[in-house]
C-alpha cells in the first residue's frame, strides 16, 4: 500500500498545519496524535475516504 505524502504548511509551536496527499490506495498507516496539539480534518477530495476508529486514548 503506498504511504500519503505530508507537506508541512505551518508549525507555530502550538498549531500545526500539515496538508496530506493521498494516491489511490494511500494510507498514513498507524501513528500517534501529539496531545499538546489538538486535531481537526478538513476533506477536500470528491474520492470517498476510509476512516479507521483509534485503538487507544493517545
Amino acid at each position: 500500500m503506498p504511504a500519503a505524502q505530508p507537506t508541512l504548511l505551518a508549525d507555530t509551536g502550538s498549531v500545526r498545519v500539515t496538508s496530506w496527499s493521498f494516491a489511490p490506495g494511500a494510507s498514513t498507516g498507524m501513528h500517534r496524535h501529539v496531545p499538546e496539539y489538538g486535531r481537526a480534518g478538513v476533506g477536500c477530495s470528491e474520492s470517498p475516504k476510509l476512516l479507521s476508529p483509534g485503538l487507544g486514548d493517545a
